[in-house]
């Protein structure tokens, strides 16, 4: 949780070296990332955060279908402990699932391949799977920063060059702008 931020016994080059090593595990076990992001100057179209966050989840699932098709995944996401998270989410999932299973001719209509998707496993940026996630996307924001024309320290131009080695590993790799009309 502390790994960029500043502790006197830790130094940069540490850091690199740990964000390395965990990109040389991801391209090693061939972990598939995702790397999705969501720009948008207004939310008011939305009741709530969760509702945009739910969005990119669906996002997410469409960028997978292919993937979906060849293997089983089990989504892991940060959990807020709040049952409205659960219902955008883990909800949502078992709510197709029932549709499907009480009315099976609406499985042509899903256009996700839910039979491959497990239960989503809600973590904390304690857990592995969250710290993971939290590094991984943060060398990746480094990366779109210095895409994006902006002058990058030292340390922060180390970090996205680490983003550049996950290319083989990446399934999904944009920015979307959201737009209201």
């Amino acid at each position: 949780m502390t790994l960029f931020s500043a502790l006197p016994n830790v130094s940069d080059s540490d850091r690199i070296g740990f964000a390395n090593e965990l990109v040389d595990i991801l391209l090693n076990l061939e972990i598939a990332v995702l790397n999705s992001g969501y720009l948008t100057n207004s939310m008011t179209y939305a009741r709530s955060e969760n509702q945009i966050v739910g969005l990119c989840f669906l996002n997410f699932l469409w960028a997978l279908h292919t993937t979906l098709d060849e293997a089983i995944i089990w989504p892991v996401m940060e959990t807020d402990n709040t049952r409205e998270q659960d219902m955008h989410f883990a909800g949502s999932l078992q709510n197709v699932e029932h549709l499907v299973s009480q009315a099976p001719r609406l499985s042509g209509s899903v256009s996700i391949n839910f039979k491959n998707l497990g239960e989503v496993l809600y973590v904390t940026k304690r857990s592995a799977f969250g710290a993971t996630a939290d590094v991984i996307g943060y060398i990746l924001h480094k990366r779109w920063l210095r895409q994006q024309g902006v002058n990058l320290s030292v340390f922060a131009g180390a970090l996205a060059d680490i983003a550049e080695r996950l290319h083989p590993v990446l399934v999904a790799d944009e920015i979307i702008r959201m737009k209201v009309a």
